[in-house]
């Protein structure tokens, strides 16, 4: 297996966990959005707040860039690059992308 297949299964097994855990107010849900062919992964939150006010918002954005995993966005409490370490993805492989590229420099993982 090539090691961008080898990502996406791994990107896809931590984050179909993560969107598979309800979240606490019924109306919303969490939903998994993978574009394999280009290879982007989204776990978003979408419905209803107590039936008032609808919401739409992105928890989790990575993206695979020349050979490296890109966390674009995390508003979550999961340390996806740590996940991603413990299954074996080398930290060098991962880059911050809400980083900046000056703080990406002293972080545990790569630059770009």
């Amino acid at each position: 297996m090539d090691t961008i297949t080898q990502y996406q299964n791994l990107i896809l097994e931590i984050l179909s966990e993560f969107a598979a855990n309800p979240i606490s107010n019924p109306g919303l849900e969490k939903q998994l959005i993978a574009d394999r062919q280009s290879h982007r992964y989204q776990v978003i939150v979408c419905g209803w707040e107590n039936g008032e006010k609808f919401v739409n918002t992105t928890l989790l954005h990575l993206e695979i860039k020349n050979g490296k995993i890109w966390v674009q966005q995390n508003w979550t409490e999961l340390h996806i690059a740590k996940e991603l370490v413990k299954k074996g993805i080398p930290a060098t492989d991962i880059v911050l992308g809400f980083l900046p590229e000056f703080m990406r420099a002293d972080s545990d993982y790569a630059v770009a």
